[in-house]
C-alpha cells in the first residue's frame, strides 16, 4: 500500500499502473460503499487492472487501514 498526506492526515491507498504507456486507457477509481479500507477488495483491483490494462485505484477511508483518523 502507498500513503499520501491530505489535510494533514495520512490517507492508505493502492495505485497499480496501467499495462500500456502508449496511449493507456482511462483510469479506474473503486469506491467502497459504507465504511472501510483498500484491503476490502482483496485480489479485485489487481485482476481487473490485469483484464482491462486499466491503472487501478483505491483509497482507504480516513480511520480504516492506515488512514488517520479524522
Amino acid at each position: 500500500m502507498n500513503h499520501t498526506q491530505i489535510n494533514g492526515r495520512r490517507i492508505e491507498y493502492l495505485d497499480i499502473p496501467a499495462a500500456t504507456s502508449d496511449t493507456p486507457p482511462p483510469p479506474l477509481v473503486l469506491l467502497h460503499e459504507g465504511l472501510g479500507c483498500a484491503a476490502m477488495w482483496r485480489e479485485f483491483p489487481q485482476q481487473l487492472a490485469a483484464a482491462t490494462g486499466c491503472r487501478v485505484v483505491a483509497a482507504s477511508r480516513a480511520g480504516y487501514g492506515q488512514s488517520t483518523p479524522y
